[in-house]
């Protein structure tokens, strides 16, 4: 309570003074500050004290000796409190300025507590290695540049990994450090523990598969053609997807859509046509039909996923896994559900983790949305949209697509209409033309 009481005063009277510096003379604008921060009984007392002997801070024509505005003091409690956490080796890790803290006593020590449920085998937080390791990173981050260490995988190669690093995560239960990387497909997430002579890299600077995709197309469709059973699907359909290009494949004539996929998945061959992708693209794809991921399979959430992850012992923690999972709202036992007794929105959540985990910068997806609930399309819906890449997609959910589209493509009669805009731009485009 004094704290709160102290604290009140001390912040109307600074707002006072530092209204006055700014220019604020008059005393019914001063009076308001009072009334704003501080009690009913205060315009009594404040205004008061600041002019005379009391407190003579405030000169009788409004102004003020004080050159800066005053800032609040620390409380010996807050100093205790920061004298504990300057202590804490972690904390000492970032470089934080503390206040002269000499002659603080700490408000508790690391011998005060214990943290349950914590494994013993923390990162070596004190060791000089580590810390050269880490203040690099650190920089790194903060310059967004790039780094260059050394890693022994669980097979016991030593690989040699350039990588632009993002941010530094801490495990509580772990009591580690984590580097959420870009730019190595192979590795996501690191622990610093496993790192090896970790320096700046300052040679060339590659461009990232996002950036590499802006001097190219990413894809080149020429003259498709596709019949199934008798029907023509696709009739010489030709176009070329470009950078930041979020193509919604609509209409009616869904086998169309299907088949262009499957084209260009490689797994239907066009009657006749050619397709070519960018020489640096890597696509990931959500089919509509996934029964072949999950017939016959005996293995639960958790290992079905890893069968997708990459070879190294980072992506294979269950951690690593959980967390894919759980972008696709699993949390909990769910994910020692098995995989075969999965609903269908299940099964097709289990798909879109599957995808994430490839880091792919162009997405095929035929109706993604199928079988989902409303909060599932939203968590989606949300991940295509802040995704940075190419993705190409069906659906029948027109918020869906009015939200992440940017291009629309339809097949009628097995050729393709293709038009820059929204979906209900699209809508008004063909209302217009069948008017016309």
């Amino acid at each position: 309570i004094f704290s709160e009481l102290y604290s009140a005063y001390y912040n109307t009277v600074a707002a006072i003074i530092s209204g006055i510096i700014d220019g604020e003379h008059s005393e019914k604008e001063l009076q308001k500050i009072v009334s704003e921060r501080a009690f009913g009984e205060s315009l009594l007392t404040i205004m008061p004290s600041l002019k005379n002997e009391k407190w003579q801070l405030v000169h009788s024509d409004m102004t003020t000796s004080l050159e800066h505005k005053p800032t609040m003091p620390l409380t010996s409690l807050q100093k205790q409190w920061l004298k504990a956490i300057s202590l804490d080796p972690r904390v000492k890790l970032f470089d934080v300025e503390f206040p002269n803290l000499d002659d603080v006593e700490p408000l508790f020590t690391p011998e005060d507590y214990y943290v349950y449920d914590k494994y013993s085998d923390g990162d070596p937080f004190e060791d000089e290695e580590y810390i050269r390791q880490f203040k690099v990173i650190l920089e790194a981050i903060r310059n967004d540049s790039q780094i260059k260490f050394e890693m022994v995988n669980r097979n016991g190669k030593t690989m040699y990994i350039r990588c632009h690093p993002l941010r530094l995560e801490y495990s509580e239960k772990d009591d580690k450090f984590r580097l959420i990387t870009a730019g190595w497909h192979a590795i996501s997430t690191i622990n610093l523990v496993k790192m090896r002579n970790c320096v700046h890299y300052t040679g060339p600077k590659d461009l990232d598969h996002f950036e590499r995709d802006q001097k190219q197309d990413i894809l080149t469709v020429k003259d498709i053609s596709v019949t199934v059973d008798g029907v023509q699907l696709l009739d010489k359909v030709y176009f070329s997807v470009g950078k930041n290009d979020k193509i919604a494949f609509v209409g009616e004539n869904e086998l169309a859509q299907t088949a262009l996929f499957k084209v260009l998945m490689g797994e239907l061959e066009p009657d006749e046509g050619s397709y070519k992708w960018g020489t640096t693209i890597t696509t990931s794809y959500f089919p509509l039909d996934n029964s072949a991921f999950f017939n016959d399979c005996d293995l639960n959430l958790l290992d079905w996923l890893a069968q997708y992850t990459a070879d190294n012992a980072e992506e294979n923690t269950e951690s690593f896994k959980r967390a894919f999972l759980g972008r696709m709202l699993f949390s909990g036992d769910d994910v020692f559900k098995p995989v075969k007794v999965l609903s269908g929105g299940e099964k097709v959540r289990c798909m879109l983790s599957r995808m994430m985990l490839f880091g792919s910068n162009v997405l095929v997806l035929d109706q993604p949305t199928n079988h989902l609930d409303l909060e599932s399309i939203t968590a989606v819906n949300n991940g295509l949209i802040d995704f940075k890449g190419v993705v190409l997609f069906s659906s029948h959910d027109h918020e869906f697509v009015q939200t992440v589209a940017n291009r629309i493509m339809e097949f009628e009669n097995g050729k393709l209409i293709d038009k820059m805009g929204t979906y209900e731009d699209y809508i008004e485009f063909r209302r217009a033309q069948n008017a016309g």
